[in-house]
């Protein structure tokens, strides 16, 4: 907006923190982003990913790629609800790898400690299965191929998310 930049005179940075080179994250290219509670962000990478509204959908047979910036949370709540297809789920962050074997519609959730110095959490979900909505249910018109639903929320590792930051 034009009426806003001139009415700004000046604008000011501090860095919080300088990460060393050997530690940055490499650039990436970032399909889609959503803010998820009150200072998250998701950035979803590649084409592994269906972002929505509520969370995202991995693609079958893929591994869908996010980054996410935590803001003060010092743990991330990662829920993966299996589609309409029984099969693993594996859960790579930077400090773990979790296979989960899940049936059809069932979900798990995993609770993952944030680095005090990442600004940015890697996370690589794969679904070995998938299964397309319309050929499940006559009424989708939906043929997307998905695997599994992926929601994160950004938490104090004390408990869950609060009520708002919560999704279906």
């Amino acid at each position: 907006d034009r009426s806003v930049a001139g009415a700004i005179g000046s604008v000011r940075i501090e860095p919080r923190a300088v990460v060393p080179r050997s530690e940055r994250e490499r650039v990436r290219d970032v399909r889609a982003a959503h803010q998820v509670g009150d200072e998250g962000f998701i950035f979803y990478l590649g084409d592994g990913t269906f972002p929505e509204e509520d969370g995202y959908w991995v693609v079958g047979g893929r591994a869908g790629v996010v980054l996410v910036a935590p803001g003060r949370a010092s743990a991330l709540e990662i829920r993966v609800q299996n589609g309409a297809t029984a099969g693993p789920v594996t859960i790579n962050t930077p400090d773990r790898t979790d296979t989960l074997d899940l049936g059809a519609g069932e979900s798990q959730v995993l609770h993952v400690a944030v680095s005090d110095r990442r600004a940015l959490v890697p996370i690589a979900i794969s679904s070995r299965e998938g299964f397309r909505p319309s050929e499940v249910d006559p009424r989708s018109d939906d043929v997307r191929w998905l695997g599994c639903r992926v929601h994160i929320f950004p938490t104090d590792g004390a408990g869950p998310p609060p009520e708002s930051a919560r999704l279906p």
